[in-house]
Protein backbone atom coordinates (compact mmCIF):
# COMPACT_ATOMS: atom_id res chain seq x y z
CA UNK A 1 0.00 0.00 0.00
CA UNK A 2 1.14 3.30 -0.57
CA UNK A 3 2.24 5.71 2.05
CA UNK A 4 0.85 9.06 2.57
CA UNK A 5 3.90 10.89 2.05
CA UNK A 6 4.30 9.60 -1.41
CA UNK A 7 1.22 10.41 -2.93
CA UNK A 8 2.17 13.83 -3.65
CA UNK A 9 5.05 12.47 -5.47
CA UNK A 10 2.93 10.15 -6.99
CA UNK A 11 0.46 13.04 -8.32
CA UNK A 12 3.33 15.07 -9.79
CA UNK A 13 4.58 12.40 -11.91
CA UNK A 14 1.84 11.15 -12.95
CA UNK A 15 0.32 15.09 -14.03
CA UNK A 16 3.89 15.13 -15.52
CA UNK A 17 3.32 12.08 -17.70
CA UNK A 18 -0.39 13.06 -18.64
CA UNK A 19 0.71 16.63 -19.98
CA UNK A 20 4.26 15.32 -21.80
CA UNK A 21 2.25 13.16 -24.34
CA UNK A 22 0.06 16.21 -25.88
CA UNK A 23 2.87 18.60 -25.64
CA UNK A 24 4.74 15.38 -28.11
CA UNK A 25 2.01 15.88 -30.34
CA UNK A 26 2.05 19.80 -30.37
CA UNK A 27 5.89 19.13 -30.68
CA UNK A 28 5.47 17.08 -33.97
CA UNK A 29 2.64 19.58 -35.34
CA UNK A 30 5.32 22.33 -35.45
CA UNK A 31 7.43 20.00 -36.83
CA UNK A 32 5.34 19.43 -39.64
CA UNK A 33 4.87 23.22 -39.86
CA UNK A 34 8.50 24.01 -40.42
CA UNK A 35 8.48 21.66 -43.03
CA UNK A 36 6.55 24.04 -45.34
CA UNK A 37 7.17 27.44 -46.27
CA UNK A 38 6.35 28.73 -43.05
CA UNK A 39 9.46 26.72 -41.62
CA UNK A 40 11.35 30.39 -41.04
CA UNK A 41 8.62 32.29 -39.37
CA UNK A 42 9.20 33.94 -36.51
CA UNK A 43 5.83 32.42 -35.16
CA UNK A 44 6.54 28.94 -35.51
CA UNK A 45 10.23 29.53 -33.74
CA UNK A 46 8.30 30.65 -30.97
CA UNK A 47 6.28 27.84 -30.71
CA UNK A 48 9.05 25.36 -30.93
CA UNK A 49 11.52 26.82 -28.12
CA UNK A 50 8.35 26.86 -26.07
CA UNK A 51 7.38 23.34 -26.68
CA UNK A 52 11.37 22.12 -26.20
CA UNK A 53 11.12 24.48 -22.80
CA UNK A 54 7.87 22.94 -21.47
CA UNK A 55 9.18 19.32 -22.11
CA UNK A 56 12.86 19.92 -20.92
CA UNK A 57 10.91 21.14 -17.58
CA UNK A 58 8.33 18.37 -17.10
CA UNK A 59 11.17 15.72 -17.54
CA UNK A 60 13.21 17.69 -14.74
CA UNK A 61 10.12 18.34 -12.76
CA UNK A 62 8.92 14.44 -13.21
CA UNK A 63 12.16 13.67 -11.66
CA UNK A 64 12.55 16.39 -8.69
CA UNK A 65 8.81 16.02 -7.60
CA UNK A 66 7.90 12.67 -8.75
CA UNK A 67 8.80 9.07 -7.54
CA UNK A 68 11.73 6.46 -7.81
CA UNK A 69 12.14 3.32 -6.94
CA UNK A 70 14.44 1.97 -4.99
CA UNK A 71 15.94 0.05 -7.83
CA UNK A 72 15.93 2.89 -10.65
CA UNK A 73 18.60 4.17 -11.95
CA UNK A 74 19.75 7.41 -14.13
CA UNK A 75 22.51 7.84 -16.53
CA UNK A 76 24.90 10.85 -16.45
CA UNK A 77 24.28 11.69 -19.89
CA UNK A 78 20.36 11.77 -19.38
CA UNK A 79 20.83 13.00 -15.83
CA UNK A 80 22.64 16.05 -17.38
CA UNK A 81 20.21 16.36 -20.31
CA UNK A 82 16.97 16.67 -18.07
CA UNK A 83 18.44 19.26 -15.82
CA UNK A 84 20.43 21.88 -18.84
CA UNK A 85 17.89 23.57 -20.54
CA UNK A 86 15.85 24.10 -17.11
CA UNK A 87 19.04 25.54 -15.32
CA UNK A 88 19.72 27.07 -18.27
CA UNK A 89 16.82 29.53 -18.26
CA UNK A 90 16.94 30.62 -14.96
CA UNK A 91 20.53 31.72 -15.92
CA UNK A 92 22.49 28.77 -14.15
CA UNK A 93 25.34 26.59 -15.72
CA UNK A 94 25.51 23.12 -14.26
CA UNK A 95 28.86 21.65 -13.58
CA UNK A 96 28.38 17.71 -13.24
CA UNK A 97 31.15 16.13 -12.36
CA UNK A 98 29.50 12.78 -11.49
CA UNK A 99 31.11 10.12 -13.80
CA UNK A 100 28.72 7.14 -13.63
CA UNK A 101 24.82 6.41 -13.33
CA UNK A 102 23.66 7.01 -10.14
CA UNK A 103 20.00 6.00 -7.85
CA UNK A 104 16.89 7.94 -8.95
CA UNK A 105 16.62 8.97 -5.40
CA UNK A 106 19.90 10.46 -5.36
CA UNK A 107 19.23 12.41 -8.70
CA UNK A 108 16.02 13.32 -6.95
CA UNK A 109 17.72 14.99 -3.92
CA UNK A 110 20.20 16.75 -6.06
CA UNK A 111 17.50 18.16 -8.48
CA UNK A 112 15.69 19.47 -5.47
CA UNK A 113 18.70 20.75 -4.17
CA UNK A 114 19.49 22.61 -7.41
CA UNK A 115 16.33 24.34 -6.81
CA UNK A 116 16.50 25.68 -3.53
CA UNK A 117 20.27 27.02 -4.76
CA UNK A 118 18.30 28.68 -7.72
CA UNK A 119 16.02 30.58 -5.29
CA UNK A 120 19.04 31.72 -3.48
CA UNK A 121 20.98 33.06 -7.00
CA UNK A 122 18.94 35.29 -8.36
CA UNK A 123 21.32 37.16 -10.47
CA UNK A 124 22.42 33.29 -11.55
CA UNK A 125 25.78 31.48 -11.53
CA UNK A 126 27.43 28.11 -12.11
CA UNK A 127 26.97 24.96 -9.99
CA UNK A 128 28.98 22.35 -9.28
CA UNK A 129 28.41 18.99 -7.96
CA UNK A 130 30.55 16.41 -6.94
CA UNK A 131 30.23 12.94 -5.07
CA UNK A 132 32.09 10.69 -3.30
CA UNK A 133 31.76 7.02 -1.43
CA UNK A 134 29.96 8.76 1.13
CA UNK A 135 29.04 12.42 0.76
CA UNK A 136 28.24 14.66 -1.89
CA UNK A 137 29.40 18.34 -2.53
CA UNK A 138 27.34 20.90 -4.33
CA UNK A 139 28.57 24.48 -4.94
CA UNK A 140 27.27 27.54 -5.83
CA UNK A 141 28.60 30.92 -7.63
CA UNK A 142 26.86 33.79 -8.48
CA UNK A 143 27.51 37.38 -8.14
CA UNK A 144 24.81 37.77 -5.69
CA UNK A 145 23.47 36.06 -3.09
CA UNK A 146 20.01 36.08 -1.73
CA UNK A 147 19.68 33.72 1.35
CA UNK A 148 16.02 32.98 2.48
CA UNK A 149 16.99 32.44 6.39
CA UNK A 150 13.70 30.14 7.44
CA UNK A 151 13.60 28.30 4.33
CA UNK A 152 17.56 26.88 5.15
CA UNK A 153 17.10 26.43 8.08
CA UNK A 154 14.25 23.91 7.19
CA UNK A 155 17.08 22.03 5.54
CA UNK A 156 20.07 22.59 7.67
CA UNK A 157 18.70 22.84 11.39
CA UNK A 158 15.27 20.98 10.64
CA UNK A 159 13.00 24.36 11.33
CA UNK A 160 9.48 24.45 9.32
CA UNK A 161 7.18 26.64 10.92
CA UNK A 162 6.59 29.28 8.41
CA UNK A 163 4.28 29.20 5.36
CA UNK A 164 5.35 27.76 1.97
CA UNK A 165 4.43 29.51 -1.25
CA UNK A 166 4.42 27.80 -4.16
CA UNK A 167 7.88 28.65 -5.46
CA UNK A 168 9.55 27.41 -2.33
CA UNK A 169 7.92 24.10 -2.56
CA UNK A 170 11.69 22.23 -2.67
CA UNK A 171 12.77 23.17 0.60
CA UNK A 172 10.49 20.80 2.41
CA UNK A 173 10.45 18.39 -0.27
CA UNK A 174 14.09 18.43 -0.56
CA UNK A 175 14.14 18.19 3.57
CA UNK A 176 11.48 15.11 3.40
CA UNK A 177 13.64 13.31 0.85
CA UNK A 178 17.01 13.71 2.82
CA UNK A 179 15.29 12.46 6.07
CA UNK A 180 13.68 9.24 4.06
CA UNK A 181 17.75 8.81 2.69
CA UNK A 182 18.66 9.49 6.34
CA UNK A 183 21.33 12.26 5.37
CA UNK A 184 22.06 15.17 7.34
CA UNK A 185 22.90 18.63 4.87
CA UNK A 186 25.55 20.77 6.48
CA UNK A 187 25.87 24.74 4.60
CA UNK A 188 28.34 27.09 4.38
CA UNK A 189 27.60 30.47 2.90
CA UNK A 190 30.42 32.89 1.44
CA UNK A 191 30.10 36.30 0.19
CA UNK A 192 29.52 34.90 -3.54
CA UNK A 193 29.09 31.25 -2.77
CA UNK A 194 27.18 28.65 -0.65
CA UNK A 195 28.46 24.93 -0.69
CA UNK A 196 26.43 21.91 0.78
CA UNK A 197 27.41 18.87 2.10
CA UNK A 198 25.31 15.73 2.70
Amino acid sequence: MTKTTDISHILAARICHDIVSPLGAIGNGVELLEMTEMRASPEIALLSDSVESLVARLRFFRVAFGTAALDQRMGRPEVISTAELPLKEARLRLDWTVPSDLPRNEVRLAYLLLLCLGSALPLGGVISLERGEKQWLITATGGRIKPEPDLWDMLVGGGGGQDIGPNQIQFPLARNVMTQMRRKLSAQWGENSISLQY
